[in-house]
């Protein structure tokens, strides 16, 4: 019988490409420019990740050369998604008066893509270029498994991807933990500490508490933010129940 562990992570989700770029201008709101030359005369979608769903803002048809723009009104720092009609998607974290700049080759994400200008953003880059390499040692494993279903050695197999599996997953953990320990006072440290190489986060309060309250501290540079708020919400909600006495 397959462990609980190989399970979560059988049931991998795909992996989200993560970056946008950006320089100071208007604060009323941000402006998005892209040349993807693959994507030439296809629609390009922008939608908001709200903490509680997703929601469609605005859409605009790529030139022949790939070129599109999009300008968004915003009051706060937020995360949005850029649907391109290939199926791939971009999730950038904007702030108001930024400029966001994006080309390359939608076929190789997120390696493939050059993004500048934000801080926080092109550290989410560098983060989910690490975490394809983990991505793809994933998918690689659960294709050797997925090919040995029903022979003599699948059992065997499975216990030895299992342990590949962990190892995977720790090597993850180790990399979310050492950036949201360089990088807690951005907003893409949320994005991080919510990652999922399965079913559920790589962090989790049960385990990793410490580095969930330690982004409760985000309050002080987004006051009021709706994410940051959320987080703190989740975070005393947890602590709160997890201090209730249980009866049997």
């Amino acid at each position: 019988m397959l462990s609980k562990h190989l399970i979560k992570i059988l049931l991998f989700l795909p992996l989200v490409a993560i970056f946008s770029c950006q320089t100071g201008h208007s604060p009323e709101g941000f402006a998005i420019s892209g040349k993807i030359p693959s994507h030439s005369g296809q629609k390009v979608r922008l939608k908001e990740m709200d903490p509680k769903e997703i929601l469609n803002l605005d859409s605009v048809t790529a030139d022949a050369s790939g070129n599109f723009t999009l300008n968004e009104k915003v009051k706060e720092a937020g995360f949005y998604i850029l649907q391109f009609g290939t199926g791939k998607e971009l999730l950038l974290s904007m702030e108001p008066g930024e400029k966001l700049e994006i080309s390359g080759k939608l076929e190789n994400i997120p390696e493939g893509i050059q993004v500048s200008g934000s801080a926080g953003t092109m550290l989410l880059k560098e983060f989910y270029n690490l975490s394809n390499r983990n991505k793809i040692k994933v998918d690689s494993l659960k294709a050797i498994l997925h090919g040995a279903e029903g022979t003599p050695d699948f059992y065997k197999l499975s216990i030895s991807a299992d342990s590949a599996f962990q190892k995977i997953n720790n090597d993850q953990k180790a990399l979310e933990k050492d950036f949201i320990d360089k990088h807690h006072e951005s907003l893409a440290s949320l994005i991080v500490l919510n990652f999922a190489l399965g079913a559920t986060p790589v962090l989790s309060m049960d385990e990793d508490l410490d580095y969930y309250q330690k982004l409760t501290a985000l309050s002080a540079r987004y006051p009021g933010n709706k994410h940051v708020v959320f987080h703190q919400q989740r975070v005393t909600v947890f602590i709160d129940n997890k201090s209730k006495p249980k009866f049997h």
